[in-house]
């Protein structure tokens, strides 16, 4: 057998080395610096419509993904304060208003966009509803169905009308990103989470799982959030409401001292980063996934009071 001698190794490897070494800075130099990444416009000539967005979760949303360079076409039923909102973030944020339980409203905010913006790329599904005589529970065999059907067609059948007409736009295009907003109450129950409110989250991630499923083909990913433990000015006027006091400070100083991540509690924002992030070609390979926000509130079997 031919044996190669150290001096012609050395050789050898003296030769392939600047190569390579040459190819690995070019590399280099052609990647994007830590500071540039922290820079990137992550939604840069993207069209996203964000329903439910004229205060909370929605609205920071449609801050985040403005900032991040989206056009962004804001829906609610709240009409003053989702066009002030617009106004305030700038002029690549407009509003129209939208009822999700009119599947016509909806098929209008999707040609609103694809009329003004020649396309959709992001479907955020939002809006959502509780109801004050949610908040504490509540008999189950006491349940008023109507309450039931009203509610179901805001948290479910609401979502699911938003994603069957984004699919409408994008599926021609062979592209676009859905997203349902959940619950963690969609996962878990307690005594402290009205059964109505409940029941029509948990639908949320066997939806979206089905969804991601028949939308693939067509190269659209459909995934879902379910926050928990989030302290919303909505969420304190139902509490008030219900006969539990509060105010925002104090409802985040109940929250920080149950939470199970220690001292740690959601914002609005935390909520509105991880829908930017599975929006954005950040996650390009995920779909049907349902990603719960909630400071470790699913993850314990002993679930505390102020958990929606």
């Amino acid at each position: 057998m031919a044996t190669i001698s150290r001096r012609a190794m050395t050789q050898l490897s003296n030769a392939v080395l600047p190569s390579a070494m040459s190819s690995r800075r070019a590399y280099t130099q052609q990647s994007p610096s830590d500071s540039s990444l922290l820079q990137l416009k992550k939604l840069e000539g993207k069209v996203a419509i964000i329903t439910g967005a004229g205060g909370g979760m929605g609205s920071a949303a449609a801050r985040l993904f403005a900032a991040h360079g989206a056009q962004v076409v804001m829906t609610d039923t709240r009409k003053e304060e989702g066009e002030k909102i617009a106004k305030e973030i700038g002029p690549n944020v407009v509003f129209r208003k939208c009822d999700v339980t009119k599947e016509d409203d909806i098929a209008s905010a999707v040609d609103f966009a694809v009329k003004e913006y020649g396309k959709l790329d992001i479907m955020f599904n939002n809006a959502g509803a509780i109801d004050k005589v949610e908040i504490g529970g509540g008999e189950l065999k006491d349940m008023d169905m109507h309450v039931y059907d009203k509610f179901n067609s805001i948290n479910v059948r609401g979502i699911v009308a938003g994603i069957k007409h984004a699919a409408r736009v994008m599926a021609p295009a062979h592209q676009g990103v859905i997203l349902n907003m959940g619950s963690a109450a969609a996962v878990m129950a307690g005594k402290d989470i009205g059964a109505i409110y409940s029941m029509t989250k948990s639908n949320i991630p066997g939806i979206t799982k089905v969804c991601a499923f028949h939308l693939g083909k067509y190269g659209i990913r459909v995934n879902a959030i379910h926050p928990g433990h989030t302290p919303t000015n909505m969420l304190v006027e139902l509490f008030n409401l219900s006969g539990v006091q509060t105010n925002f400070e104090k409802l985040q100083q109940d929250y920080a001292q149950k939470s199970h991540l220690k001292n740690k509690i959601n914002s609005t924002m935390h909520i509105a980063k991880a829908a930017l992030f599975l929006c954005s070609e950040d996650s390009a390979t995920i779909t049907g996934h349902n990603l719960t926000i909630d400071a470790g509130l699913t993850n314990v079997m002993d679930p505390t009071p102020y958990q929606l």
